[in-house]
């Protein structure tokens, strides 16, 4: 009983609740905020500290303080807390409901100054970019300087200066922290550099900002399959292939991933649902690349001498194992008729037996009356038909290993077990063809 006294006084010591941060993934943490220089260090009730960039902040909830704790704590702590919101009319609820539970209180003469102060830039119309509010007028600026950044950055990319990339993109994002382009372009430099899931992360950042855009999907598509995620990816290259239709880059990697999508998932209703897209955008794509010469060979594309050289071996190897098949099937067809012929002349010689029998009418015993030359004519046929049917089963094994060794002469298409991002010309904003601005070359 003492036990359960100590409990009920540490329960009654400790807050009753935390400020609560909801995350973009979904998930919630709970406890005391402190805010830091890239976001929050959440406290909880047993001392657990959890560090929370700002970027994965959905939103922050405040729960009502504890009762030990003042008002100007209380403050201090919503101060903090509404820092990384966007929303103004978030801002001063948050505040109402401060102002509601401290009434009277000096914390809440100077709670109403901030007031006075997120209603300016309510009446204002002012929005947040980065740390600043501004107006629209000078967000469209900033988010023009963005655009211009960003197309800065592609080329320290492309010529592989990522430090460099990554030191303009951070500086950049300073500013615009929701720029598509930029958070796209932060990805592609993660990317780069085999760092999988902050990649993932920059990209998912960029969806948000930009959620109908192909090479978006596309690369985050790549990233769950580089980790394991198979049927997320599916679902990720669906989205890819309804925002930019016929691109050979996206369609590519479908074929890919089809083809080593592993047994348990192909029957899929995901996996039906982008089968009938791909099929039906290939087809489409495969029209296009025929007028430039290129065939599509799995996951690859083949100029018409490589095709039709392919094909025409292919033809030749189709039909030896096509003859195979056909002996294979004829064979399996005369065993099977040998069969019911053996049945019926044992149940031809069955019947000449019991018909062997008479009874004498003088004595009245059963006798048996010699059997008919045709019963022995039978006798023959079903052993000649039972060596016939075993020299059958031994070619249907011998055919079976040729079978299997033909099909290995038939050319199998080619899949290289890639699957290709987009690179910085997958920017939001950039153009992006069929082709996904990408020169095929052939196999």
């Amino acid at each position: 009983m003492k036990s359960l006294v100590v409990l009920l006084g540490l329960a009654l010591a400790a807050p009753a609740f935390g400020d609560i941060i909801h995350l973009k993934d979904g998930s919630t943490l709970e406890g005391e905020l402190q805010r830091t220089r890239d976001g929050w260090t959440v406290t909880d009730a047993n001392g657990k500290t959890t560090d929370v960039a700002a970027t994965d902040v959905k939103s922050i909830e405040l729960k009502k303080a504890a009762s030990h704790e003042s008002a100007e704590q209380q403050l201090e702590s919503l101060r903090r807390s509404v820092v990384t919101l966007d929303d103004i009319h978030l801002i001063l609820k948050h505040y109402q409901d401060f102002l509601k539970q401290n009434a009277g209180s000096p914390a809440a003469a100077e709670a109403q100054k901030d007031v006075a102060t997120w209603q300016d830039r309510l009446d204002k119309g002012l929005v947040r970019a980065g740390d600043q509010w501004v107006t629209p007028e000078q967000h469209a600026a900033l988010q023009a300087q963005s655009a211009q950044a960003a197309k800065a950055i592609v080329p320290l990319i492309s010529s592989g200066r990522l430090t460099d990339a990554s030191a303009a993109l951070n500086k950049a994002l300073a500013i615009t922290p929701k720029s598509p382009q930029l958070l796209y372009l932060k990805g592609v430099v993660l990317l780069r550099q085999n760092q999988l899931v902050p990649a993932r992360k920059a990209f998912q950042d960029a969806e948000a900002a930009e959620p109908n855009n192909g090479p978006i999907h596309n690369n985050i598509a790549v990233i769950l399959w580089k980790t394991h995620n198979p049927m997320p990816a599916l679902a990720e290259y669906d989205k890819a292939m309804t925002a930019l239709p016929d691109n050979q880059i996206i369609l590519d990697n479908v074929a890919e991933a089809l083809h080593a999508l592993p047994e348990v998932h192909r029957k899929n209703a995901l996996t039906k649902r982008v089968v009938e897209h791909f099929n039906e955008q290939d087809a489409a794509l495969q029209k296009q690349m025929s007028a430039k010469g290129l065939y599509r060979w799995g996951a690859q594309w083949l100029d018409k001498d490589a095709y039709s050289q392919l094909q025409t071996a292919q033809k030749a190897a189709q039909e030896k194992v096509d003859e195979i098949k056909k002996q294979f099937d004829d064979n399996q067809s005369r065993i099977v008729q040998i069969a019911n012929e053996i049945t019926q002349d044992q149940q031809l010689m069955n019947q000449m037996q019991q018909q062997s029998f008479v009874q004498d009418p003088g004595s009245g015993r059963v006798v048996a009356m010699p059997l008919p030359q045709r019963y022995y004519d039978l006798q023959r046929d079903i052993q000649v038909l039972q060596t016939e049917g075993q020299t059958k089963q031994r070619q249907q094994i011998e055919l079976q290993r040729l079978y299997n060794e033909r099909q290995k002469d038939l050319p199998a298409q080619h899949y290289t077990g890639n699957q290709k991002p987009f690179d910085a010309e997958g920017m939001p904003g950039a153009s992006q063809s069929a082709s996904g601005g990408a020169t095929t070359k052939p196999a």
